[in-house]
């Protein structure tokens, strides 16, 4: 998916107009996906977990 078709997606599930609200709930899903890159990252640096590089690739294209 492209940049674009994917602007085009938030905007078709997401109405929220009111610009403080839109900035909550941006910073808010920032955060949650941050959390698991972390999660993972940290799964593999403290208990002996494989890379899962596929699944890393995803959370940081929901990151992105």
């Amino acid at each position: 998916m492209d940049i674009a078709t994917y602007t085009q997606e938030v905007h078709r599930t997401c109405d929220i107009e009111d610009r403080r609200e839109l900035l909550i709930l941006t910073a808010l899903g920032i955060a949650g996906e941050s959390g698991e890159v972390v999660d993972l990252l940290k799964k593999v640096l403290y208990h002996s977990h494989e890379l899962d590089i596929p699944n890393l690739k995803k959370e940081l294209g929901d990151l992105l």
